[in-house]
């Protein structure tokens, strides 16, 4: 569901070069958030321990 609607819009522009573009950009920039999100919500989570003790 992460980025779904960032696809489809993407996927929604006429056909030009400039889709493409944004296709791989958007492309990269969702997997790179889940990524990010995925290996950071460890670290979030003990910190949030670490500060209600």
């Amino acid at each position: 569901m992460r980025g779904g609607l960032s696809l489809a819009l993407v996927l929604s522009l006429p056909v030009s070069p400039v889709k493409d573009v944004l296709l791989v950009a958007t492309y990269f920039t969702v997997l790179f958030s889940i990524l990010n999100q995925g290996l950071t919500i460890g670290k979030v989570a003990q910190w949030g321990k670490k500060t209600k003790s």
